[in-house]
């Protein structure tokens, strides 16, 4: 496909070590040892190269993150609201029947504003990491999505659908909504954020897409999958 972007995030990262833990792992069961081993309890879940854990842990002394969070919207809304001048009561769907549930989309979200407030985060933590996948769909022509947390703008991501002179000179692929315009899937979010003096937060996706009448929601659209949310 044919498409232009442009990106911004405001994040910082930081981890911590403890002199306790040991390299052979007699004294940090969590650890990997020097022949790389994983010690992790059952609470790990693996795929592929990626490992996600409901506790913390330590890898060579170095605190991990924990997963806390994950709204994949396969069988649920987890408690996400959506805020839209076309509000559609299947907020949840997928593009022509694939499987892959996601929250909004064609004629469910686009100038609206997609929300949920996580809560009973331990007390315990310094740093947040929010990742997403969204959606871009249909006629985008430079407007942006954005992510806020605690109603700070942590995310930005703008999108077009074809920056030829001619339209006819783009190719992509359809996939959902409109036929005539190619869509830009699963673009990966992520923001990590300072975060320690509550036990919630709020997390907002929105957009730039307007109202007028050639970018409802069943024009230009945009879906939001896999939210997880990470503490350290």
């Amino acid at each position: 496909s044919s498409s232009s972007s442009s990106s911004s995030s405001s994040s910082s990262s930081s981890s911590s070590s403890s002199s306790s833990s040991s390299s052979s792992g007699k004294d940090c069961p969590h650890c990997l040892d020097k022949n790389s081993a994983v010690r992790f309890l059952n609470d790990v879940q693996a795929n592929a190269a990626v490992l996600h854990t409901h506790k913390r842990h330590k890898i060579q002394g170095m605190t991990q993150w924990a997963l806390w969070a994950h709204h994949d919207f396969q069988d649920e809304m987890h408690n996400w609201k959506i805020s839209s001048s076309t509000p559609n009561a299947n907020a949840r769907q997928s593009c022509r029947g694939n499987g892959d549930i996601f929250l909004g989309g064609p004629c469910a979200l686009s100038s609206g504003t997609a929300s949920v407030n996580i809560s009973h985060i331990p007390e315990q933590h310094k740093l947040l990491k929010v990742t997403a996948r969204v959606h871009f769909l249909d006629r985008w022509q430079g407007e942006a999505l954005w992510l806020k947390v605690d109603g700070s703008t942590v995310w930005t991501q703008s999108h077009t659908h074809c920056d030829r002179v001619f339209s006819s000179m783009c190719r992509g692929i359809d996939v959902c909504g409109d036929v005539n315009y190619p869509d830009w899937l699963s673009f990966r979010v992520e923001a990590v954020v300072p975060h320690s003096k509550s036990t919630s937060v709020s997390l907002e996706f929105g957009s730039t897409l307007t109202n007028d009448p050639t970018s409802t929601a069943c024009g230009p659209s945009y879906g939001i999958d896999d939210v997880m949310l990470h503490i350290i």
